[in-house]
């Protein structure tokens, strides 16, 4: 019965403490809907990408750069969705954010599916 007992309070604790934020990915009728509420959307890729096009209203910050972004544009309370060309340097940003204790990350993907 005592290891029983031990084994729960082991197992309630590890839960709860690895109970850390998440990102969501999301679709283009949400991110729209979370941008008119005041979302940040960020383009992640490189600045010669974003030049040549992006997703108007976007702010660009590489994601070489996300955890050392040359000015403070978002803080750990706004709503962030980041997107890239294809969606693996969007996830790594979305983690990224989410190790540095941002709350509300959302991973739109690929800028292709931006319609």
């Amino acid at each position: 019965m005592k290891k029983i007992i031990i084994i729960s309070i082991l197992c309630l604790i590890i839960c709860g403490c690895s109970n850390r934020n998440s990102y969501q990915t999301i679709n283009v009728d949400t991110a729209k809907a979370k941008i008119k509420e005041g979302a940040y959307l960020i383009d992640v890729r490189s600045r010669q990408e974003y030049i040549e096009n992006h997703i108007q209203g976007a702010i660009n910050i590489p994601v070489d750069e996300i955890e050392n972004p040359k000015k403070k544009i978002i803080s750990k309370n706004d709503v962030v969705i980041v997107y890239c060309k294809s969606g693996g340097r969007s996830k790594q940003a979305a983690d990224k954010l989410i190790n540095m204790g941002y709350q509300y990350v959302y991973d739109f993907g690929a800028m292709e599916n931006w319609k």
